[in-house]
């Protein structure tokens, strides 16, 4: 009689269960929150390839010197940075700079008919430049890596952005 009970007791649980995931809407269309895909390239070309960063439209920064907001739109400008970033360790030369000073610029990406973010954060303690983008519903792959650059990149850098 006991056996009888607990089998009892494990099918009717055994509906209940059944019954109720039944009851639970499933989802009609999946989340655009959050990354979906995470990649990491391997060096900063194919991290520029993979984000199409030649096709930057703008770029914003915080001028470390006057504190003022800057963005640029002149294409000149925009291609001398991205082509900066492609010779990251191409023919080093220079000293290395002895400025504890970090510096972040963001790169905005025009992709089809929307744009994302790229964060540039040039690191000179450690000569390297950490890049990251913004996962979008419309895009939702985050793509981040951390490579290095010659010593004198942010010398480069401020010469190209006018600093």
């Amino acid at each position: 009689m006991h056996k009888l009970k607990g089998l009892i007791f494990i099918f009717t649980w055994l509906v209940v269960i059944s019954a109720c995931q039944s009851a639970q809407p499933s989802p009609t269309l999946s989340p655009t929150f959050g990354p979906r895909e995470f990649r990491s390239p391997p060096t900063i070309s194919t991290y520029i390839a993979d984000v199409q960063l030649d096709q930057t439209t703008r770029i914003e920064f915080l001028n470390p010197v006057s504190h003022e907001q800057i963005v640029i739109t002149t294409k000149p400008t925009i291609q001398a940075i991205v082509a900066l970033l492609s010779s990251a360790t191409d023919h080093c030369a220079g000293t290395p700079e002895r400025t504890g000073h970090t510096f972040m610029i963001i790169m905005i990406v025009q992709a089809e008919d929307n744009e994302y973010a790229i964060s540039v954060d040039y690191r000179p303690a450690t000569s390297d430049v950490f890049l990251d983008n913004l996962p979008t519903g419309d895009w939702p792959v985050k793509v981040q890596g951390s490579y290095s650059v010659c010593p004198d990149f942010g010398r480069s850098l401020f010469e190209v952005l006018g600093i």
